[in-house]
């Protein structure tokens, strides 16, 4: 009887250790999902006040604050998008400086990119999405 205890307290302690190791691994996959969405955070500089801005992530959803709540506040309207935004980056060679603009592009609040209204695929994007940021930021109660 003694033997049989021992055994299934073995038992036991093995499955244990297996649910602890496949909990952390799980955590690592998603944690490792987690990190490896790319954020782009594009901003419009061409007024002299705060103004809207809007959060791209690689997972395919965005951040739109074109708001404050209350002072200091700021809650976003999310949505959905199916757009390669690598695209606007790429391109933004093409594209000439003019009087609209600029629009900045922060990539992972790393790399930074400028590039105006002219920018078609930026523009395209904008209008997929319903987001404007060329105004003032207003407070909304």
């Amino acid at each position: 009887m003694k033997k049989v205890v021992e055994d299934y307290k073995k038992n036991i302690t093995m499955i244990e250790i297996l649910a602890i190791t496949v909990g952390l691994i799980i955590l690592l996959l998603i944690g490792s999902r987690a990190i490896n969405v790319t954020s782009y955070e594009i901003t419009y500089n061409g007024i002299n006040c705060p103004t809207p801005y809007v959060i791209f992530y690689s997972n395919g959803k965005f951040e739109y604050y074109q708001y404050y709540l209350t002072e200091g506040t700021n809650k976003p309207i999310k949505g959905k998008y199916k757009y390669n935004i690598n695209n606007i980056i790429e391109n933004i060679d093409k594209y000439e400086e003019n009087e609209y603009g600029p629009y900045t592009i922060k990539v992972n609040d790393k790399e930074t990119y400028t590039t105006y209204n002219s920018n078609k695929e930026l523009m395209e994007l904008f209008s997929k999405t319903g987001i404007s940021l060329e105004r003032c930021m207003t407070y909304k109660e």
